[in-house]
């Protein structure tokens, strides 16, 4: 809550990066420190100083990568985006380090410059010898200052990072829908980085009150210890499960899934859709037609329906993209 705004290349980032070095230390790691000069295509190059630390598994697989970045903007103190974030990780890394041994081994990315063109995640996933060694990957981001924390963003050939989540995380909170939309908006996080280099994973963020998102109301006050505890809890189900699964040679298949209030998460291969389109269509005509034929709708009715059916869902995505 000391270090205030801490844009990449400020005295106060490296205050803030020593300090997440002291408690990695602490926790028994031996971190180091990616220092270097990176390019990203949107248009920017930086000096960055990403902060790594390495828990060894117990097997010779893939290692899972958990990413976050610390670095923020000029306008406020950016303690959501991404402290919060920052914190999960240093939790998990204790947790972890504390826990039983995992399969595979865990990378901790704490990257620099992500508000500057992705620049620290460009400069792992290009230059460090690391990267070669990830199978999947889990991001924490931020688009406000509380709520739930969702798994908004994936990759192709899904299914089975669903199937985890099913079975791992205790109150999920996602949709293909939020994936879908993601897609079409002009956003990136880190994992956008970690995508174009051929890295599969899932990447987490809350959203609500995002008026305080890159504000100087982006502050500890403003932040949400609910918010933390979730984003934490999604973090470390994933990264355990992740940790004592296969990561070399994960299996095809693309999902289509949506979470039940939290209590669980419905998933189903995404080639049916257009099968179970066709008889959620079928079975409106027919339910249309029975109540036709006993007399309960009128011809207005039915135009009405026909007009609202295609406005409604398109209407919603409008609202969403704005």
């Amino acid at each position: 809550s000391d270090i205030g705004v801490h844009p990449i290349g400020t005295e106060a980032n490296r205050r803030l990066k020593d300090k997440i070095l002291d408690r990695l230390r602490r926790l028994g790691y031996q971190p180091e420190v990616q220092e270097t000069l990176a390019c990203w295509e949107a248009g920017g190059c930086g000096q960055v100083e990403n902060v790594l630390a390495r828990l060894e598994g117990s097997g010779s697989g893939k290692a899972v990568l958990l990413a976050v970045h610390y670095d923020g903007v000029g306008a406020g103190p950016s303690v959501a985006d991404n402290g919060v974030a920052v914190a999960a990780s240093l939790e998990i890394a204790g947790l972890l380090a504390a826990g039983p041994p995992l399969s595979n081994d865990v990378i901790f990315l704490i990257d620099d410059g992500e508000e500057a063109f992705l620049l620290g995640a460009v400069a792992f996933a290009a230059q460090h010898p690391w990267a070669r060694d990830v199978g999947a990957v889990v991001n924490l981001e931020a688009r406000g200052s509380g709520g739930s924390s969702y798994m908004f963003e994936t990759g192709p050939d899904n299914a089975w990072l669903i199937d985890l989540m099913r079975e791992s995380i205790p109150r999920p909170a996602t949709s293909s829908f939020y994936y879908s939309i993601y897609q079409r908006l002009p956003n990136d996080t880190d994992f956008t980085v970690f995508r174009r280099f051929g890295m599969n994973g899932v990447n987490f963020a809350f959203i609500r009150n995002v008026v305080h998102y890159h504000t100087p109301l982006d502050d500890l006050r403003h932040a949400s210890a609910a918010s933390l505890q979730h984003h934490g809890e999604n973090a470390l189900a994933m990264v355990r499960a992740l940790a004592d699964t296969d990561l070399d040679s994960p299996p095809e298949g693309t999902a289509s899934w949506f979470d039940l209030w939290g209590f669980g998460i419905l998933t189903w291969p995404e080639s049916r859709n257009l099968a179970l389109s066709v008889l959620g269509l079928s079975l409106a005509a027919a339910a249309t037609g029975l109540a036709w034929a006993r007399g309960r709708l009128t011809p207005g009715q039915v135009a009405r329906a026909m007009l609202l059916l295609p406005t409604v869902p398109t209407a919603a995505t409008l609202i969403a993209l704005a």
